[in-house]
């Protein structure tokens, strides 16, 4: 059971980003139940779980966590069975539709940050557009924008951040990629940078990419309101950069050479849970979260961190 204490709807669905051991209840039981003689049965359950430290029940019958499928559904019974189907289709939907939501989001934002073509180093930006543009799942800059969306709506606040974290990250992507690197040629299907154009403007998109992110961040934090957060914010982003190149460097010295599982760890949570982690933390803290949530979501960034890698590599 995962257990969080930010009763959220929306930290819910953060969980269901990277949980797939249960089935997240976020629906009002009365619209179910209500009319039918299995409402009182699943209250006593839930109550029965609640009695027993299980955090999903408030005093509406709105589940509001985690809860493993054989704490409350008998597999005997097919009622429960097809009701827990119903629930986990209705969650995967409305999940599905809320990446497609804040991809497009981010996507649309790009435009405005693209630099002309019709200049001397037009190739160059040619280059760096292409790899921004070559797809990918906008999972950090989604966070940044469902964590800021826990403590607040305008997501205006928070969106050049989560266009920058996306920049940061692509730059990564082009040099992972590189000769001197891992030497891949595709990349989401496509040619990576330096295969479609060549290895120094791989090199010069990548740092023309990191250097635009920060180019945005500083512009954004001279217009706003609130200087010290959003220095806060941009000091985490500049913490996670650092501790990704610190987590590459670690995976390409020991490529192909036995490694101690305290070096595997460390690699991990750096090279992919440094920018992941960063990504949570920068949306919580321009939303003005406390300093107790903000170290509640740290927690919960890095396992989605390790869990990521896990999946990616395995």
């Amino acid at each position: 059971v995962i257990k969080t204490n930010i009763d959220s709807f929306h930290t819910s669905k953060l969980i269901c980003l990277s949980n797939k051991i249960g089935t997240l209840l976020v629906e009002d039981t009365s619209k179910i139940f209500r009319e039918n003689d299995y409402y009182t049965d699943f209250v006593e359950a839930t109550k029965k779980l609640k009695h027993n430290n299980y955090p999903i029940l408030n005093n509406n019958g709105v589940c509001l966590g985690l809860i493993r499928i054989t704490e409350i559904i008998n597999k005997n019974n097919i009622f429960w069975y097809l009701i827990f189907i119903i629930w986990e289709r209705n969650i995967v939907m409305e999940l599905k539709n809320m990446l497609t939501e804040d991809a497009n989001i981010i996507n649309n934002s790009f435009e405005k940050y693209f630099k002309s073509e019709d200049c001397p180093e037009g190739i160059l930006n040619k280059s760096t557009k292409y790899s921004l543009t070559a797809g990918g799942k906008r999972l950090r800059p989604i966070l940044i924008l469902e964590t800021y969306k826990l403590f607040n709506d305008n997501i205006e606040e928070c969106l050049p951040f989560a266009v920058s974290m996306e920049m940061i990250h692509t730059f990564s992507l082009i040099h992972d990629d590189l000769p001197g690197i891992d030497n891949d040629d595709y990349r989401r299907g496509k040619l990576t940078n330096h295969k479609k154009f060549n290895e120094a403007t791989a090199i010069l998109a990548g740092d023309s990419l990191l250097n635009n992110a920060y180019t945005i961040m500083i512009n954004d934090i001279i217009n706003c309101k609130d200087e010290e957060t959003k220095l806060t914010a941009m000091k985490e982003i500049s913490i996670g950069v650092d501790r990704m190149i610190a987590g590459e460097y670690v995976d390409t010295e020991y490529e192909g050479k036995e490694i101690s599982n305290k070096y595997l760890e460390y690699m991990h949570q750096n090279k992919t849970g440094a920018l992941i982690k960063a990504s949570v933390r920068v949306g919580a803290i321009i939303a003005g979260a406390s300093e107790k949530d903000i170290n509640e979501l740290s927690v919960y960034a890095e396992k989605i961190g390790l869990a990521f890698q896990i999946r990616d590599d395995i």
